[in-house]
């Protein structure tokens, strides 16, 4: 944007001729031309990068209500060194010169930001987050009203430690820096495809405006955005690899008895059998099996998953500022950030058995020998189809007051006073972060699963007419019930049919061995109920799942800063003296608990009892920039709330104080209060050497912290084996108390040389 005013009058007038030159210099004008937008953006990044003593970068607003991305995180990516993380796909944390977002210092107008990021109650599945965080996450602010972003690479004395990347300060907008009336409404559009429910164009509205009087003695900022987002994704993931070495011990892959070496890498074409096909016996195998003593790896499952995420982001900021004289300045300003999070997760589980079951596997030529193709049959055993919902909110507020008096020409004094929390807490129903319904199709009876290509994929045969009971059961099968499932002998794990087992015999007393393994069978006179493992229709549909487990997590982070502090300089020839005491207390507390509630139990003692229409069809094998039409076609979603409910409510499960809420009883509740003094002195002198233009900086920052850490916490005590590779964490069931009490003192002198070269 270019201004007309005298000044360019008169510069036309020069290139015009010397008659209208002559008539400006009879009547002399000082005036400016006022250059804005991108130029005057790159020129002020330009500056504070050339002023700066030490490695400073810098970001500035293009104009009011116009930096350059939506997101800080993702404009600091376009500084050297400065990398950034993404969470669904907007930028979250950064990381400078390797280190990640705990270990930079983040202010907001000089001030030390309080920081809580929690997410999914921390269970662990699909990017949840626990508590305890010290890095700030940058989704939760907007952008309109940030004027500038300084990025501090190289320590200083007057900057406050903490930042062993970095230290980045975030500059608002102040009403006395753009006199009169000044405002900008912006309204966006963004179109997201990747989500399959909700709406692909969602709003984001923005506006800021700013007034001062005619004496720039008074005033007043505000900014509003509240940006909407719906997203999606689908993926695959395996839920940890194991890694051996091969023939040491420590077999890692149960296979079949019998199962022959086989030398290079088949046809995994032939291999890659469709839904119901045979896997024929002449393709088993382990080929291209590791050295003695390589290693080697397995994953313990394979899952195909999708998510489906909402996002609303509020931001406001109010501004007073009063100027009663040149020399003197005040301000007021409460900012106010919040991110609502809403997600909608499933997966489709393909779990490898800690039996005898894997008949192929096809060993890559790595350095690490890593199975791209393994094939199993076990069963009937379960498809898992848990379904998840996870609700957090994350809020943050701060008010602060600042005062700047001239004193003179050559001494100035700031006062900086603030109190900012940050709360992120789970706000889901029964206050939960996350509600994991676990649940599952018992009728699986062999898979495969493929990583040689890009996209891993998976196939299954199925089932669903096996009956639960034989006359003669094998211990190695999935009905055989481990000692957690039976109580005096009976099995509980499919109630229906809870009979006592009894060592079968032949014809001459003795016992039945299969395998080495002795062999079971029903009490004299007992006849065994037929109970099918799904609903023996020969369709894979919904009457075929049953319920596990369901869980409900939480986890909660509040972060309270309170910071005070007094900056001085004066200036001399040729330099400038720096001094500052500050006072800055954080209390940050955590919070976590998980409530576990068996229902069918790992291995789905009712099948049908969640009620069908609970549930629709989802076809998680299909993406958009892979084929995966080889892949095991159908799944199911459902909301995890309604289905957890339905089986609190179901009359099966009556009786055992089952609730959808959060679990009171906190296996985890961390308190820290640190109380941090600091002082410091900066010397900047200029000068020359060499015949360049130098600026030499020296400081000393003096700081002194107390901790106090309380930690009570119901202690693990054991792991309970539940079924397969399935354990739960058993605790306590009263509280114990650690408390932690330290003094940290440190000093450091900084020293800058900088030669003025251009």
């Amino acid at each position: 944007m270019f201004n007309k005013n005298k000044l360019s009058a008169a510069i036309v007038a020069l290139v015009a001729g010397s008659s209208n030159y002559a008539l400006a210099q009879e009547n002399p004008i000082v005036e400016e031309v006022i250059v804005t937008g991108i130029r005057a953006s790159a020129q002020a990044s330009m500056d504070v990068k050339r002023d700066a003593t030490g490695v400073v970068d810098a970001i500035t607003s293009e104009d009011m209500g116009k930096f350059p991305d939506t997101n800080l995180a993702e404009s600091l990516q376009r500084i050297t060194g400065v990398s950034i993380s993404r969470s669904n796909g907007e930028g979250s944390e950064v990381t400078v010169r390797g280190f990640g977002g705990e270990f930079n210092m983040i202010t907001l107008n000089g001030r030390t930001m309080p920081t809580a990021n929690v997410y999914g109650g921390g269970s662990g599945a699909g990017g949840t987050r626990g508590g305890s965080t010290r890095a700030f996450d940058f989704a939760n602010i907007a952008s309109e009203n940030v004027s500038a972003v300084e990025v501090y690479k190289t320590g200083r004395a007057s900057v406050a430690t903490g930042g062993i990347g970095a230290s980045i300060n975030v500059n608002t907008a102040r009403p006395l820096d753009n006199p009169g009336l000044q405002f900008s409404v912006g309204a966006k559009a963004l179109n997201d495809t990747t989500n399959r429910t909700g709406d692909d164009v969602t709003p984001e509205v923005s506006g800021i405006v700013s007034w001062t009087d005619d004496n720039e003695m008074f005033g007043v900022g505000l900014s509003l955005s509240r940006q909407e987002r719906h997203s999606g994704s689908t993926g695959v993931s395996e839920n940890e690899w194991q890694i051996a070495r091969w023939g040491e011990g420590n077999n890692l892959f149960s296979f079949a008895p019998g199962l022959q070496q086989r030398a290079g890498i088949p046809d995994l074409n032939a291999m890659r059998t469709g839904t119901n096909v045979e896997f024929a016996d002449e393709l088993k195998g382990i080929y291209n099996a590791p050295a003695p003593g390589q290693l080697y790896g397995r994953p313990n499952d394979i899952r195909y998953v999708f998510s489906d995420l909402e996002r609303t982001r509020t931001n406001a900021q109010v501004v007073f500022q009063f100027a009663p004289n040149e020399n003197l300045k005040t301000t007021l300003d409460y900012t106010f950030a919040q991110n609502e999070l809403f997600e909608r997760r499933g997966e489709s589980t393909s779990w490898l058995a800690n039996e005898n079951s894997i008949d192929a596997v096809v060993f890559s030529n790595d350095e690490v020998a890593t199975p791209i193709f393994i094939h199993e049959t076990a069963g009937p055993r379960d498809q898992g189809f848990e379904q998840q919902l996870r609700q957090q909110e994350n809020t943050l507020e701060s008010v602060g007051f600042n005062l700047e008096w001239q004193a003179s020409d050559t001494f100035s004094l700031a006062f900086d006073l603030h109190d900012s929390t940050m709360e992120s807490l789970p706000v889901g129903p029964g206050k939960s972060g996350e509600i994991a319904a676990s649940i599952g199709a018992p009728i699986q009876t062999s898979h495969w699963i493929d990583f040689s290509g890009d996209l891993p994929l998976y196939n299954m045969n199925f089932d669903d007419g096996i009956q639960a009971t034989t006359t003669l059961r094998d211990p190695r099968t999935p009905d055989f019930a481990p000692r957690n499932y039976q109580v005096n002998g009976a099995d509980i794990r499919f109630p229906v049919w809870a009979q006592t087992w009894n060592p079968a015999l032949d014809g001459s007393g003795n016992p039945v061995v299969v395998n080495g393994v002795p062999q079971q069978t029903f009490g004299a006179g007992v006849t065994p109920t037929a109970v099918y493992r799904g609903n023996n229709n020969d369709q894979f549909d919904a009457g075929d799942i049953g319920s596990q487990v369901v869980r409900v997590f939480y986890a909660a982070q509040t972060t309270d800063v309170q910071q005070a502090k007094l900056d001085g300089s004066f200036e001399f020839d040729n330099g400038q003296f720096d001094f500052g005491v500050e006072r800055r207390t954080l209390e940050m507390s955590a919070q976590a608990s998980d409530r576990y509630m068996a229902f069918g139990d790992w291995g789905i003692a009712n099948v049908g009892d969640i009620p069908s229409d609970l549930f629709e069809f989802y076809n998680l094998s299909d993406f958009d920039d892979y084929n995966a039409s080889q892949s095991f076609q159908f799944g199911f979603k459902g909301n995890a709330e309604d289905i957890a409910q339905s089986l609190i409510d179901n009359p099966l499960y009556a009786g055992r104080g089952n609730v959808l809420a959060y679990n009171p009883n906190l296996s985890l509740n961390d308190n820290i209060k640190e109380e941090i003094t600091a002082l410091y002195v900066q010397a900047k002198m200029e000068g020359s050497l060499g015949g360049l233009d130098t600026t030499t900086l020296v400081g000393l920052r003096y700081e002194t912290t107390d901790v106090t850490s309380v930690s009570d916490m119901l202690v693990p005590t054991y792991l309970q084996w539940q079924d397969n590779n399935d354990f739960q964490v058993m605790r306590a069931s009263t509280i114990t108390t650690i408390l932690c009490e330290s003094k940290l003192r440190q000093s450091a002198a900084k020293y800058r040389l900088r030669r003025q070269i251009f």
